[in-house]
């Protein structure tokens, strides 16, 4: 078994944790239940993993602060991303409109049944875009509320 860290060839992984020690037995599940509560891990086999206490608060130490500091980046990123999805997309949505808008006035000279057709067509696209501008405009809108409010 080749576990970074825990190979003696290997240098440890983090400088708080320098060797830990491997055992195999076969125990019943009374025996490796109290075991258990005293730090050994067991599983359906036959390998059981203990680490000292020193090992558990070294490992709980460095790796405590690398998660927590890993859960935070992560807050912040998450915090910004919606408020950048909400943005490209009414980027997009305010593109198609400029694009609906501009074939809209093309066809205006068009008398044919075919043009009034179509002019109907981007006339109805329009106001559903239009509408989902407004929502995301009001999902943004609220969306800052909340950020201020938690920023109170």
């Amino acid at each position: 078994m080749n576990v970074s860290g825990m190979n003696l060839n290997n240098p440890p992984v983090s400088p708080g944790i320098s060797q830990a020690k491997v055992e195999s037995s076969t125990k019943t599940q009374a025996e490796a239940g109290s075991e258990l509560s005293q730090g050994a891990v067991t599983s359906q086999g036959d390998t059981r993993v203990s680490i000292s206490k020193e090992g558990r608060d070294a490992l709980s130490s460095d790796s405590g602060g690398k998660l927590h500091a890993q859960a935070q980046a992560q807050s912040a990123e998450s915090s910004e991303k919606p408020k950048k999805k909400i943005d490209e997309l009414i980027e997009a949505v305010k593109e198609k409109l400029e694009k609906l808008k501009e074939e809209l006035k093309q066809l205006g000279n068009d008398k044919s049944e075919a043009g009034e057709k179509k002019r109907k067509a981007l006339q109805s696209e329009i106001s559903v875009l239009t509408a989902q501008l407004m929502d995301l405009t009001n999902q943004k809108m609220e969306q800052e509320k909340k950020e201020q409010a938690g920023a109170a």
